[in-house]
């Protein structure tokens, strides 16, 4: 079993030694083995056990009021705060060992056991997503650094890209979508399970990537006028007027269209839709209606 001193866990957690000891001394809320020379050492568990008590204190729940709960108790809050049930918990908790060790064998094998019990679509929505959002409050507050975030998410890259080949032909029937991100969005993750969440109902996409100059999506939709569909997302900064007038100009050339974005931006801006342009927060919801309108006879 691994041992951390407290300055592991200052590391690890992003909580200071000093306050670390506090919290023992005050709350009780953990128990450290001792070494003979009286030097604290922590395991897995209790690493574990101060990730989330770190989560929810960073959440805005006082750790005065998180010394009272059972672990069931604390992990039932982070569960909530992660829109997920206690048992995925463990599951994502379990990835995060293997993120900071930058361990790839240990994280490709747990992700493989979990796409087998869950298959892809199920372990990216009940795991990783949630998981990417634990990385991301660890990340903003220095516990884990961006190379940790890119090593990790380009093994999860991997996994999709592999999916997305063995996806069946495309049906007879399908529909056509085009799949892009802005000029000024990078992260591709999500359109990237998008794209195999399409394929693998046997429709046919146009993957564009990321960093795509809106010329290049007018040219392709004045070419290719089979296109049904039309997804990007935004997320990076963006003026809202600004992402008015863009959301405004591609409802125009994607007349007769369904166009769907998705993105913080779009989620947190003053915006009024058009008419042809839809949104959904989470890919699950986009899965449901994938299934509703779009399933072959």
């Amino acid at each position: 079993m691994a041992k951390y001193n407290i300055k592991d866990l200052e590391k690890l957690t992003g909580i200071k030694a000093h306050t670390i000891r506090i919290w023992e001394k005050r709350y009780d809320l953990i128990q450290p083995d001792r070494t003979e020379t009286n030097f604290r050492l922590y395991n897995n568990e209790q690493l574990k056990r101060l990730l989330n008590i770190s989560i929810l204190n960073k959440a805005g729940v006082k750790i005065s009021k998180i010394a009272g709960l059972e672990q069931d108790e604390i992990t039932q809050q982070v569960a909530t705060f992660l829109d997920t049930d206690t048992a995925t918990v463990t599951k994502i908790d379990s990835l995060l060992q293997p993120l900071m060790d930058l361990d790839e064998a240990t994280f490709v094998r747990k992700m493989d056991d979990f796409v087998n019990e869950l298959g892809l679509e199920g372990t990216m929505i009940e795991i990783i997503y949630p998981f990417l959002t634990k990385v991301g409050s660890l990340w903003l507050t220095d516990t884990i650094s961006p190379a940790q975030e890119h090593f990790i998410t380009h093994i999860i890259r991997q996994k999709i890209i592999v999916a997305i080949d063995q996806c069946k032909s495309v049906h007879p029937e399908a529909r056509t979508f085009l799949l892009y991100l802005p000029e000024h969005e990078m992260h591709e993750l999500g359109l990237l399970f998008l794209y195999y969440v399409i394929r693998s109902r046997g429709h046919k996409v146009y993957y564009l990537g990321q960093f795509v100059p809106y010329e290049d999506v007018q040219k392709i939709l004045k070419d290719h006028p089979s296109i049904n569909y039309v997804i990007g997302s935004f997320t990076a900064p963006m003026d809202p007027v600004e992402l008015q007038e863009y959301l405004n100009q591609l409802s125009k050339d994607a007349k007769g269209k369904n166009v769907i974005v998705s993105g913080f931006q779009i989620e947190h801006s003053p915006l009024k839709l058009p008419s042809n342009v839809k949104t959904f927060k989470k890919a699950s919801g986009f899965i449901k209606h994938l299934e509703k309108e779009m399933l072959f006879n």
